[in-house]
């Protein structure tokens, strides 16, 4: 590869049909100290706002945290305050990004995951706070997993990301959440270094010149139909989606259909338990562009709402355009994102590669 390139600077670069627009906290979101303390003499609270719009009050400062979403533990660990958090989702330990930063996370208690939680096993953890993914932003007050924790009088922020620009909110709410919000902030700042570095070199590619790119999930038939952080990053990357009519964040079609999309490259998820050398290998697919042209790819970077994802959009980008990135050591750029925002190794972690 060549010399490292350049990040932009501030502002955000984006292709015209994608306006990347990052929102800091105080614009997105507040935590401020409520005026008074929660009784006479008793401990001072503050409340933050999270991603479901709720208001939650919290102690003035969280020591104990149960943490339902792998890629938040990502983000505490970023942070700085891994020895806060005294319980983690059970899908935790399968993460092989998460086990390679803090392997002390395979010996942490599981009260559940952010879908189901053992009230009981939650309670005694005694958390000052608990952080959990929420399936939709339309539940808001309603959702179950939420209200029971909460009637145990346990706060309860709730966290969902659908953009980029939701991971940055996310970040910017666990920095207020912890009380890091300079470390938030640097984790930020480099998210945004990426990804305008990309769309800086992606936006003149004409929308003729894009190569039809599908992403496929957990079975070769689900595609990413035109909504979602995938679609995202088909778009920074300078690809565009023939399956994006459906306007949806997953959509199941038939075999048919994908030869008739007739895609120049195929993007598998990091979790999909296919690679591609069952795509490339296996006669129905033998006929589409991607194929005949070796342009399939497992995705690299294991967390889908981690900061780190915005590497993913690098190397989509990189593979799908290399003449646009001749100049970018895609890995030393990894490399630098992992020491600046996690403080390891990225050839630690993913063993290097793009």
């Amino acid at each position: 590869m060549g010399a490292r390139f350049e990040m932009a600077g501030a502002g955000v670069s984006a292709k015209p049909a994608v306006v990347f627009v990052i929102f800091l906290a105080p614009l997105l979101l507040r935590c401020s100290p409520d005026a008074a303390r929660n009784g006479p003499g008793g401990p001072a609270v503050r409340s933050v706002t999270d991603m479901l719009g709720r208001e939650v009050r919290l102690p003035a400062e969280v020591r104990r945290a149960v943490v339902l979403l792998t890629d938040a533990c990502e983000v505490i660990y970023a942070l700085g305050v891994w020895d806060r958090v005294v319980g983690v989702s059970r899908y935790c330990a399968q993460s092989r990004a998460l086990c390679a930063m803090a392997p002390e996370v395979r010996r942490l208690p599981v009260p559940g995951s952010g879908w189901e939680v053992n009230l009981e096993r939650l309670v005694a953890l005694d958390p000052d706070v608990v952080v959990t993914w929420v399936s939709t932003s339309a539940d808001r007050e309603a959702n179950p997993l939420m209200r029971q924790i909460e009637a145990r009088g346990i706060p309860t922020v709730g966290v969902r990301c659908e953009s980029v620009e939701g991971i940055c909110r996310m970040v910017t709410l666990l920095g207020e959440i912890f009380d890091r919000t300079a470390a938030a902030a640097r984790i930020v700042r480099a998210m945004e270094k990426v990804i305008e570095s990309v769309a800086a070199r992606t936006a003149a590619v004409p929308a003729e010149e894009r190569p039809k790119v599908i992403w496929l999930w957990m079975e070769p038939t689900r595609l990413t139909g035109g909504a979602g952080l995938s679609e995202e990053i088909i778009e920074i990357a300078g690809g565009r989606n023939p399956a994006a009519g459906f306007g949806r964040p997953y959509v199941s079609v038939s075999m048919e259909r994908i030869i008739g999309y007739d895609p120049d490259a195929v993007l598998i998820w990091r979790s999909a338990g296919y690679g591609a050398k069952e795509i490339l290998r296996n006669e129905q697919w033998r006929t589409i562009a991607a194929v005949r042209k070796g342009m399939v790819r497992k995705c690299v970077i294991e967390g889908m709402w981690a900061p780190d994802i915005v590497l993913e959009v690098l190397m989509v980008a990189e593979w799908l355009h290399p003449e646009r990135f001749s100049d970018v050591d895609v890995e030393r750029t990894a490399e630098e994102f992992f020491k600046d925002c996690y403080g390891v190794s990225y050839e630690a972690v993913y063993g290097g590669g793009k």
